[in-house]
């Protein structure tokens, strides 16, 4: 895709870009093409040496589009008006350097959360720098590209699929040969929000039985529209906050979910979970009771280890095995897909300046913008 921004918005914005060193992450938040973009429209940009290497994006690429290739994190920091990121940087010196270095009146443009990040955002709140996260964006129709969360979610969800498949040992799609057939894999997805329907979808592609369970009745319809079938304990109220997402359940409407899952969550071969509330724990959907009734064999990725995980005995960033059962808690699937979560991050950065940047920066006054700033 190709556009010009509005030129009268867009003059001479510094804009920064670092290397993302937060937990092994290996996306970036530009590419070549929206370097370009921002290019044209009369921004400057400053990207730090080899940012991108590990998104499959290359200096010479970015240098082709316009773009300053520096050194180091800290020319970049000093040289910019505003830095855009994914994640908070890892310390070095036992600091975050673009808390520290460059512009007092710097604004921060990311994805930060108070669950993960809660010391990044203390002290950027206490030196009065402004932080901008783009996985606070409200769930409005005018806002759905500049939706980071959703953007990324999209993505999580389909690789979660591509890794159980990987994973298991036995075949998602029937097969049928002379020897015999190959019955089809039924899946279990746990939680039905952007990752949970982009997992239905995509095992369904690839010939799996499908199945899916929310506490939020709502999604039933989308859910049968992917051509899954949905699972929901009768006595649980539609658990579905203003926002649109899974509020809280009260400790008697845990019970019945543990009870529900526990009767049917052993007929399935791939168990994939997606629930997480924002800026807090995740909710364990697989506890003790319901993991015993798991069948031999069975694959679980849990998408929320970052968050505390929804599953028991899931630990961050680790494959293990419990009682013949292999559990996935792979904490940052979109960076496992760099390349086009990154292009799509990208995408977001660049319709957020479209939107929200005048008078050469950006507006902070906006009503919307204010919903997008990280508050203490």
């Amino acid at each position: 895709m190709s556009f010009l921004l509005n030129q009268s918005l867009y003059i001479n914005m510094k804009i920064g870009f670092l290397k993302e060193t937060y937990d092994n992450e290996k996306r970036i938040a530009i590419t070549p093409e929206t370097t370009a973009l921002l290019k044209d429209a009369g921004h400057q940009i400053f990207l730090e040496q080899g940012a991108g290497f590990d998104a499959g994006f290359y200096d010479s690429d970015y240098l082709k589009a316009g773009s300053n290739i520096l050194p180091s994190n800290i020319d970049i920091i000093d040289n910019a008006d505003l830095i855009c990121k994914i994640s908070p940087s890892a310390k070095q010196n036992n600091i975050f350097p673009e808390l520290v270095h460059g512009n007092k009146n710097k604004i921060i443009l990311g994805m930060f959360s108070h669950f993960l990040h809660e010391e990044y955002i203390k002290i950027a709140l206490k030196n009065e720098i402004t932080l901008i996260s783009l996985n606070l964006v409200p769930r409005i129709s005018k806002l759905q590209n500049i939706d980071a969360l959703s953007s990324q979610n999209n993505l999580i969800g389909y690789r979660a699929v591509i890794e159980t498949c990987f994973e298991s040992i036995g075949s998602f799609p029937m097969m049928m040969s002379a020897a015999g057939t190959v019955f089809p894999a039924k899946v279990l997805v746990l939680g039905t929000g952007v990752a949970g329907l982009q997992a239905i979808a995509t095992a369904k592609r690839l010939g799996a039985m499908v199945w899916a369970y929310d506490v939020r009745y709502s999604t039933k319809e989308q859910v049968e529209s992917l051509g899954a079938k949905f699972l929901h304990p009768g006595e649980i109220q539609d658990a579905e906050n203003k926002s649109g997402y899974a509020s809280d359940l009260g400790e008697d409407q845990h019970k019945v979910q543990e009870d529900f899952l526990f009767n049917n969550i052993g007929q399935f071969d791939v168990i994939l979970t997606f629930a997480q509330i924002p800026n807090a724990k995740a909710p364990i959907l697989i506890t003790k009771k319901v993991f015993s009734a798991v069948k031999t064999n069975a694959v679980i990725l849990d998408s929320a280890t970052a968050y505390g995980g929804n599953v028991e005995f899931s630990q961050k960033d680790s494959v293990i095995y419990k009682n013949n059962i292999k559990i996935i808690g792979y904490s940052n699937l979109a960076s496992r897909i760099s390349h086009d979560s990154s292009s799509l991050y990208a995408k977001n950065i660049l319709h957020f300046l479209k939107f929200f940047v005048k008078n050469n920066e950006i507006d902070l006054q906006n009503d919307l913008v204010k919903q997008i700033c990280v508050k203490q």
